[in-house]
């Protein structure tokens, strides 16, 4: 999900001037987030695409971040013509701490028309919003799921606390809150947040919809993408999977993502389960790779606890597969609406019953497979690109600054 191209810029402040900009249009955005490594999964991969894409419309995007999970450190990296800032990380943890990113925001942030944070629960967010109040320049904040009911409930006395003491500045200050899908602005809703919503869904590469589809396979090949961590439902999925096969089911799956503590949990299971050669660990697979994975699938699955979104649900539907997801995926409603696989409740029985279903009839999965890649057409990160563009113009025309309610 990183990209390929190496960062070929020099540490140091980037002398490029800012392009001017005309009233209330966005010529200039910095991305805040915590970390851009590919294990971290989607928020990760999405900054990276978004910001390619509004780059793309000639506008002049910096993200900021820490150096966690890279090679490198320092500002002024120039990535697939992005600016990226890689601030060394002081401490180890979710909360990634950087005073080196701390400063550069305090005195950065008035060189840009609007900022846009991501993730809550991390210093990034709360200094980002600290600092764009500080130079009275608007933020958008996309929770990317962290105010959903399940995320709220994991480690919930430390995030009542955080939400006192600094996210519930960072909330009140935002211009407006970016999310993916309408299951999500239902959560922030219920959570009582006050900023404007809107509603912009994510985007795939638009190479993905041209992947082809191998051969079937006698066995029903399931693929999993996604970060190895225990929200995603994993064991669910194993322990639905050796059901299916109890049942007579032939299906083999695919596990393909980063997560080494849960990775060894999930092996365990396995054995115990005595699923052996059905499934495989692949690792982090990207580009190429992961091409070739979902080209050789028959089937996608996702049972995850909770799901904002589901940016590898939406790239396995523009290659045409059948999906089987949980209804805590924000995509779900769509699954349903377009007939493009199953959404099934958080339960093993109805898990296996899915699998059953998708293994015995070659035709129907197919038949899913078209209409999924029909209906995916409308994940382009081109539109999301220039829908965020608008939104950033229209908070910036309201005279929203950071610290001011909308």
């Amino acid at each position: 999900m990183q990209s390929d191209t190496l960062a070929r810029g020099m540490t140091g402040t980037s002398s490029r001037p800012f392009p001017p900009r005309a009233q209330n249009d966005v010529a200039s955005v910095l991305h805040v987030v915590p970390s851009v490594a590919p294990h971290h999964g989607g928020p990760s991969f999405a900054v990276r695409a978004l910001a390619s894409a509004q780059r793309a419309l000639g506008m002049r995007v910096f993200v900021a971040t820490t150096d966690d999970g890279q090679p490198r450190h320092g500002e002024g990296f120039d990535e697939d013509g992005v600016e990226y800032g890689y601030f060394r990380r002081d401490l180890p943890g979710v909360w990634k701490p950087s005073l080196a990113l701390r400063r550069w925001l305090r005195t950065s942030a008035s060189r840009f028309d609007v900022m846009h944070l991501h993730s809550l629960f991390c210093f990034s967010t709360a200094i980002g919003g600290r600092a764009a109040m500080h130079a009275g320049v608007p933020y958008v904040l996309s929770p990317h799921g962290a105010l959903d009911p399940w995320s709220l409930r994991q480690s919930a006395w430390k995030k009542r606390t955080y939400l006192a003491l600094a996210e519930g500045r960072t909330l009140d200050g935002a211009a407006a809150l970016h999310v993916t899908t309408t299951a999500e602005a239902t959560a922030l809703k219920a959570f009582g947040v006050r900023a404007p919503l809107f509603v912009v869904p994510l985007g795939v590469p638009p190479e993905t919809f041209e992947i082809t589809r191998a051969p079937e396979h006698p066995s029903l090949r399931l693929v999993f993408l996604g970060r190895l961590h225990p929200k995603k439902g994993l064991d669910l999925l194993l322990r639905a999977l050796a059901a299916a096969r109890a049942e007579g089911a032939d299906v083999e799956l695919a596990i393909a993502g980063d997560g080494a503590d849960h990775r060894r949990e999930l092996e365990t299971l396995v054995q115990e389960l005595k699923l052996g050669a059905a499934v495989r660990f692949v690792g982090h697979v990207e580009g190429a790779a992961k091409a070739r994975l979902l080209s050789d699938a028959d089937a996608f699955v996702l049972t995850s606890f909770q799901e904002n979104f589901g940016i590898a649900v939406a790239e396995a539907m523009a290659a045409g597969l059948p999906v089987i997801v949980s209804e805590e995926v924000g995509l779900a409603s769509l699954v349903v609406e377009a007939a493009a696989g199953e959404v099934v409740p958080l339960d093993v029985a109805a898990i296996a019953a899915a699998i059953r279903r998708a293994s015995a009839d070659p035709a129907a999965r197919r038949a899913a497979g078209d209409r999924a890649r029909h209906a995916a057409k409308s994940f382009s990160w081109e539109q999301t690109a220039q829908r965020l563009r608008e939104v950033y113009s229209e908070v910036i025309a309201r005279g929203s600054r950071g610290g001011e309610r909308p």
